[in-house]
């Protein structure tokens, strides 16, 4: 008895994998016809599901503008602030320029003396510079008198 059970669960075993590979050999035949085009598998599902949640997000994420374009506004901005459009707190009037200068150094002569005072007195001197008003010695100069 035992050998005839073994038998059928040969058999039955045997009749699964034919029927497997038949329906395999039928599936290759009606893609090589195109006629598996309606047909919808989980796995083709969840690529469409995939599918519509990227581009229902890539519409969402047109109301932001994408990082890439801050990155060119900011390069620009620095740009323009380099070339001497841009938003400044110093004038380019020498006289100004001087004057200002003339006010911080007496403020540091009388103990007022902080990291901010000290950056501006260097952009004053590197502006005066830039301007050709004063070469790099009276730079220096008045670098080692103000510290």
């Amino acid at each position: 008895m035992d050998n005839w059970n073994n038998i059928l669960k040969r058999n039955k075993e045997y009749i699964k994998a034919t029927n497997k590979i038949k329906t395999q050999v039928e599936n290759n035949r009606l893609q090589q016809l195109g006629l598996t085009s309606g047909v919808k598998t989980r796995r083709l599902m969840a690529v469409e599901t995939y599918l519509n949640k990227v581009i229902r997000d890539e519409e969402e994420s047109d109301d932001y503008p994408p990082i890439t374009e801050q990155i060119d506004e900011l390069e620009e901005e620095i740009a323009r602030e380099k070339s001497g459009q841009g938003i400044t707190f110093l004038s380019d009037n020498k006289e100004e320029l001087l004057n200002r200068l003339r006010v911080i150094l007496a403020a540091m002569k009388e103990g007022h003396r902080s990291h901010r005072q000290y950056n501006e007195v260097n952009c004053i001197l590197k502006r005066l510079l830039e301007k050709g008003i004063i070469d790099k010695n009276d730079y220096k100069s008045v670098i080692k008198n103000v510290k």
